[in-house]
């Protein structure tokens, strides 16, 4: 299920990114999984402005979600994270 990101997820959205964060090593991409993941305030400021968006599991678990900036007009993805265990199954499609 896929829906627009509520405040309730936030914490869910921080503890996605630093699980997926570490995999960036294992392609030696290190100063990635270095960055700091967004602070719940950012995260608050993303999901206040309709800019986050979450999916869920079946039973309504964050398993990855996606944040946008907009930049001159036009729609810019800023961070996206998957779980490990969700991805390449094809929940993009309709």
């Amino acid at each position: 299920m896929r829906r627009i990101s509520e405040r309730t997820f936030t914490y869910s959205i921080v503890d996605a990114d630093l699980a997926t964060s570490g995999e960036f090593r294992t392609v030696g991409m290190d100063a990635i999984a270095d960055d700091e993941p967004f602070t719940l305030a950012e995260l608050d400021a993303y999901v206040a402005a309709g800019h986050s968006w979450v999916a869920l599991d079946g039973a309504a678990r964050v398993v990855g979600y996606v944040v946008v900036d907009v930049v001159d007009g036009d729609t810019h993805i800023e961070q996206v994270s998957v779980s490990l265990m969700h991805r390449v199954r094809v929940s993009g499609e309709r």
